[in-house]
């Protein structure tokens, strides 16, 4: 805090806090911006207007259910529309490196939200009890996330990779001259077009990128609304998941469901990892274009020489004349950056821990990977061991096999009984025969054991 700066005390379960005088937040949010000077990067504000949008619908429904009164309600709703349009984006100090859960700025919404509520209503909106009503950071913030990303695809990423294959398509059908084709460096052969030779199959690729990522049945715009703090809905009045959905999907006019299974939906990011496959693949494809522009206008008296790009700004402070492929360096940088994601978002993907997810790696993706597919491997998993406890059950009910099973540290032990010694099972849970002529000696002993006054002896078992 500023040396000099004016500020007020704020109370929560904590202790005292002081707090900004002009701020909109309150305690929490202070206590979070004082433990995390991280980065100095904000969380994204795309995901802030998405935390505002759920707080919005769910004020309305809570409404609706007889959770809030309904003038408190109208009032959380306006001010969550505020927030959710960008007027108050300075209000959210809070490093994107915080606390994995997204609690810091899930309750940072709260108060700004809770505040400007209380000013237009002249009531005392409590940013837990009202604002956060029949809700938790558990599962608004990865809806939050969900929510934001699925606008972020269709409103950006789907029209910006058709925009590309469309660019790509209209240059491809331009007059083109010939150059030399290169193996290994070296010439090989005169070809036709001058044109990096990745061009068509980048536009393939932007093209299937840009339909994978449409939300069609995929698990990216499931909202994990309602399971509250690890999926059962605790806290929360039935009906209150799906309608908040609804209302999110009617006034964000975008195609997001409800999560089928809440558990999963909140122990995983898996929907959000699976989307960022497309812009990966798109940007490696890139790389290769823009490199090869570069080398092919190089020059003009030592390189290639082969193009000639558009001069856009001067290249050097020391060396006059000189012009940059600026526009291919930039849109490597952006290619390094969308890679880099790529796989910060598959680690945080796979971080979590049980039901509580963790969202880190600076709020890209987290949870518990019990997925779609970790689930098919546990059930597999599952099946052969059903099966082997049935080759056991079996091996032991059949005459003459095994006539003693002893436990030992959990682990069956199964012995065979011939001649006073009985042979251990080798492996586990498995049954094998003894030696040659055993099974006569067994069915011997297996008689004079079921007849105490039979004159064969019995053999022992240890």
């Amino acid at each position: 805090m500023a040396s000099g700066e004016e500020f007020r005390v704020e109370h929560d379960t904590m202790g005292e806090v002081r707090v900004p005088a002009a701020a909109l937040y309150r305690a929490q949010t202070q206590r979070a911006v004082e433990n995390f000077p991280i980065s100095g990067l904000p969380v994204d504000p795309a995901v802030v207007h998405a935390l505002a949008r759920i707080k919005a619908s769910a004020a309305r429904v809570n409404a609706s259910l007889g959770v809030l009164d309904p003038a408190i309600a109208q009032a959380v709703a306006d001010a969550a529309e505020q927030v959710a349009e960008g007027g108050h984006d300075g209000e959210f100090p809070i490093d994107v490196f915080q606390t994995g859960s997204g609690t810091s700025t899930n309750m940072n919404v709260n108060e700004v939200v809770a505040t400007l509520a209380s000013r237009a209503s002249g009531e005392a909106v409590h940013p837990n009890d009202h604002v956060n009503a029949s809700q938790s950071s558990n599962d608004t913030f990865p809806t939050a996330l969900h929510l934001a990303a699925t606008a972020a695809v269709v409103h950006d990423l789907v029209p910006g990779l058709e925009h590309l294959a469309q660019s790509l398509q209209r240059k491809a059908s331009e007059p083109a001259g010939r150059r030399e084709a290169r193996s290994h460096a070296p010439d090989g052969r005169r070809a036709g077009d001058p044109r990096p030779g990745a061009s068509a199959a980048t536009r393939r690729r932007c093209r299937a990128a840009s339909s994978g990522c449409r939300p069609r049945c995929r698990g990216w715009p499931s909202l994990p609304l309602g399971g509250t703090a690890v999926g059962t809905g605790i806290n929360t009045p039935p009906g209150f998941s799906a309608a908040v959905i609804d209302d999110l999907a009617r006034t964000t006019g975008l195609p997001v469901t409800e999560a089928r299974d809440h558990f999963e939906a909140q122990g995983a990011r898996d929907g959000l990892v699976e989307p960022e496959r497309s812009p990966r693949t798109v940007a490696v494809s890139l790389v290769k274009i823009c490199n090869d522009l570069r080398w092919m206008s190089s020059g003009p008296r030592t390189g290639l020489g082969e193009i000639n790009l558009p001069d856009l700004q001067p290249g050097s402070s020391i060396m006059p004349g000189k012009v940059n492929p600026v526009v291919p360096e930039a849109t490597l940088m952006v290619c390094a950056q969308v890679i880099g994601h790529d796989a910060t978002v598959a680690f945080a993907g796979a971080s979590g821990s049980l039901e509580p997810e963790r969202h880190d790696a600076g709020h890209g993706q987290g949870g518990a990977r019990v997925g779609p597919l970790a689930r098919r491997r546990l059930a597999l998993a599952g099946r052969q061991v059903r099966r082997r406890h049935h080759r056991e059950r079996r091996a032991l009910r059949r005459p003459g096999r095994l006539l003693a099973v002893r436990r030992d540290a959990a682990q069956p032990v199964h012995r065979l009984r011939g001649r006073g010694q009985g042979g251990q099972a080798r492996g586990q849970g498995a049954a094998h025969r003894a030696p040659g002529g055993a099974r006569p000696r067994l069915r011997r002993a297996r008689r004079a054991h079921r007849d105490p006054g039979s004159t064969t002896p019995s053999t022992s078992s240890r």
